[in-house]
């Protein structure tokens, strides 16, 4: 078992502490216990757990491939699947029923836990209450979706944090993202580096300045939500650009709100401002609350039940437009 720090944290920024309390906490098991890596998507946890593994497993570090026959890896390998099919969940307890071949211990990676469903942590659950001595679960959680509590208490929870602005803007300086955006996408990453480079991938600078637009036209009375459509034409299959777009505007109305609280608030460009400034002279405290708990009402709504993702854009965008025009008559 090679576990050596600097062979871990390789290439890799931020969360030093956590790596070296997981790692601290394998070494003293010797290899037997369920970790459950924590924290936001995008920041490199994945990433540590391949790394972990390999040196746990003593696979060739120029092996960019987890392969072993003492390893069983968990992942959605489709991504037009809202879940890993539960029959593969099941697998785990099979593979555990076997002994090890090449190594004292056998080793299972999910990633992640937030892709299984009810019935996934149901069999996920089976195979924790039954796993023996000398096995290893190492578990990404992205903290979005509920885990079950019985799960929880069985993990050595090692919990991730995000990445700073600093951090984010370093790693986006050693991509081929033009530099004049590394501001831009470090304050929208929201310490995410995986964020900030999807965001880059869908153009998100691009929708931002729209939305602004959109947002902005209201108060000139010359917009309507139907010009939603222009903004949207021919993306209606692009899911992450309904997803980009749903987090810009819980952006404006998170922003106006801590505005109204006067709390600091960081922009990407005048343009964002003037959207923060108009919102939060328009509406209130509590009409703010209630547009977000709509977007994030209509968002889950949208996952849970498969519902039309332009549709749930278009009427949130209604209800904004709505509650503005209220206000500014």
């Amino acid at each position: 078992m090679n576990l050596k720090s600097e062979d871990i944290l390789k290439n890799f920024t931020g969360n030093e502490n956590a790596t070296a309390t997981l790692l601290d906490s394998i070494k003293k098991s010797n290899n037997t216990g369920v970790w459950l890596l924590r924290g936001p998507k995008g920041i490199g946890k994945s990433k540590i757990a391949f790394n972990i593994i390999k040196g746990m497993l003593n696979i060739e570090k120029d092996n960019q491939l987890l392969i072993h026959p003492d390893l069983f890896v968990l992942k959605k390998d489709d991504d037009k699947k809202k879940f890993i099919p539960v029959e593969e969940v099941r697998k785990v307890s099979t593979f555990l029923s076997k002994t090890a071949i090449k190594s004292s211990f056998k080793t299972v990676f999910i990633d992640a836990i937030n892709e299984l469903n009810h019935f996934g942590h149901n069999a996920l659950l089976k195979s924790l209450e039954e796993y023996s001595f000398n096995t290893s679960f190492i578990i990404i959680d992205h903290m979005n979706t509920v885990i079950p509590s019985t799960i929880k208490s069985r993990c050595k929870k090692i919990i991730f944090k995000k990445l700073t602005y600093e951090q984010i803007k370093y790693l986006l300086e050693k991509t081929s993202i033009s530099s004049e955006n590394f501001e831009s996408y470090s304050i929208l990453s929201n310490g995410s580096i995986g964020e900030a480079l999807k965001l880059h991938d869908n153009n998100a600078l691009e929708i931002h300045k729209l939305l602004c637009s959109f947002f902005l036209e209201i108060y000139n009375l010359n917009n309507n939500v139907d010009n939603i459509q222009k903004l949207f034409q021919n993306k209606k299959n692009n899911n992450n650009i309904f997803t980009i777009t749903f987090l810009m505007i819980f952006r404006f109305l998170r922003n106006a709100l801590k505005k109204l609280h006067n709390v600091k608030v960081f922009y990407i460009d005048n343009l964002e401002e003037e959207v923060v400034k108009k919102l939060s002279e328009s509406l209130n405290h509590a009409q703010i609350n209630y547009l977000i708990n709509i977007l994030y009402e209509r968002k889950k709504n949208m996952i849970n039940f498969n519902l039309d993702i332009y549709s749930s854009l278009y009427l949130t965008l209604n209800d904004i437009e709505k509650a503005i025009k209220v206000n500014e008559k």
